[in-house]
Parts: structure tokens; sequence; C-alpha cells
């Protein structure tokens, strides 16, 4: 398997450690949202990186967290998290047959995407400038930690070259 596609399920992790148990632990404060039961893509991910044989990664700092305290946040944060279930059925397509890919198979969600589009359809407007700061930040956290990976990859293994259509 190509050092690429690892780096890729590794940056995800690494990205995802914080950001999935800040979600989880704030999801019963969503109104109307409290019954709502979380498939988490962390054991996803660590299960795929198993059967790589890759070492999970140390979870990247997301302090950027702390500093959220509304609806707002939360819903900008998911946003990104349920909005990358759309691009992981574009990846998984691409993935060769035989590679652990559980964690682009689209099963893991936090939120329904359509519970997420009415949270966000019911949110006031003074809520969204807080969600759409959650999301730039979640995006650049999953954004560093892809650069940390990729170089990291590229590094140990300068002559491999990424499968077609594999993210790099």
């Amino acid at each position: 398997m190509p050092h690429h596609y690892q780096a890729f399920l590794t940056s995800h992790h690494a990205a995802l450690a914080q950001v999935e148990h800040w979600l989880i632990d704030r999801l019963g404060t969503l109104p109307g949202k409290a019954g709502c039961s979380p498939v988490q893509r962390l054991p996803l991910l660590s299960a795929d990186l198993a059967a790589l044989g890759c070492t999970l990664p140390a979870p990247l700092p997301a302090q950027w967290l702390a500093r959220l305290s509304g609806t707002g946040g939360l819903l900008g944060v998911l946003y990104v998290i349920e909005g990358s279930r759309k691009g992981a059925a574009v990846l998984r397509r691409r993935v060769p047959p035989g590679t652990p890919c559980a964690y682009l198979s689209g099963r893991a969600h936090i939120l329904p995407w359509n519970h997420l589009c009415e949270a966000i359809d019911a949110m006031s407007e003074a809520q969204f400038p807080e969600a759409n700061h959650a999301a730039q930040c979640c995006f650049q956290h999953f954004l560093d930690a892809a650069v940390t990976f990729a170089d990291h990859a590229l590094s140990s293994n300068a002559a491999s070259s990424p499968a077609p259509g594999m993210p790099t």
C-alpha cells in the first residue's frame, strides 16, 4: 500500500482524535438531538491503520476547540466532520481492492446529515459567525495534520508514488 494512503489515514487519525471526543461530549447540547447515537470514526481509522501495520499517531493538539462555546461552534465543526463523509465516498471508490478502508466506508457519523441540516437551518443569525469560524478552524486543523504527515511520508519514502487518484 502506498505510503501516501498511510499518511492520509494517519493524518486523519491525528486530527480527528480530539475533535471527535469534543463533539461527542457536546452532542447532547443540541436541541432535540440528545437521543442521537453517534457512530465514531476513530475506531475505524484505528482498525485500518492496524491492518496496514501502522502505529497510531499522537493526537494533534486542538486548542482551538476550547475557544468554541456555543451551538454555532458545535455545528460548524459538525459541518466539516459530517461533510467529509461525502468526499470519503469518492475516495473509497479509488482504494484498491483488499485495502483496509473502513474509515472511508461512510458508515460512521456523529450526527446524521439530515439532522445536521435541520440544526443549521434552526440557527439564529447571531450563531453564524461562530459556526463559520469553527468550520474554518476545523478545516485548518485537518490541513495542518495533512501537511505534517505528508512531509513525513515523503521524507520516509521519497521513491514511492501514490496510486492514481489516491490522496497525496
